[in-house]
């Protein structure tokens, strides 16, 4: 006795084509455009880093970035910021955050500036809600920042030169 099952598997395949198209898409999208994309799980206590986001940090792509091991990396000067920031997404209704700061770059200790904007996921509301996870971008303004000093202190030039000629 021999019996089959045939199942016509095409629509199932197809979804998996376009996922996996979207999904390397997406990839490209973030490495052209050096945006890091990060991912921390408050209740595994596990973080996701992209390829890019290591890269803007300073590590390799091979490491593991450990829960807490980009703490050290934080510009001193600015983690009152970064603490504003991520409490004002526990007291909003949407968890957004959205905070520009500087890192110092492991490996080669460059100080480097970025925005980091992403959201927390919580569990519950109001005083009993707790963080289940937060994701978010990350993006290297460091060059931008450079050429707009550099543009400042070229026009404080010209404005000293100009007093000096009409003096």
């Amino acid at each position: 006795l021999f019996r089959s099952i045939i199942r016509d598997i095409t629509k199932s395949k197809r979804a998996d084509y376009a996922l996996r198209h979207s999904e390397e898409r997406l990839r490209q999208a973030t490495r052209v455009s050096a945006i890091g994309v990060w991912d921390m799980d408050f209740v595994a206590r596990t973080v996701y880093w992209s390829r890019e986001q290591r890269f803007i940090w300073g590590w390799n792509e091979f490491e593991d970035v450990a829960w807490d091991s980009h703490i050290d990396c934080l510009f001193p000067e600015d983690r009152p910021l970064i603490d504003a920031a991520v409490e004002d997404a526990n007291l909003s209704a949407d968890g957004a955050f959205d905070v520009e700061h500087r890192i110092v770059r492991r490996g080669d200790g460059a100080v480097r500036w970025l925005i980091v904007r992403g959201r927390v996921f919580y569990d519950g509301h109001g005083r009993d809600k707790r963080p289940l996870r937060s994701v978010g971008a990350t993006l290297d303004v460091t060059d931008e920042k450079l050429a707009a000093a550099e543009r400042a202190g070229f026009h404080a030039r010209l404005l000293q030169a100009q007093r000096l000629e009409s003096v």
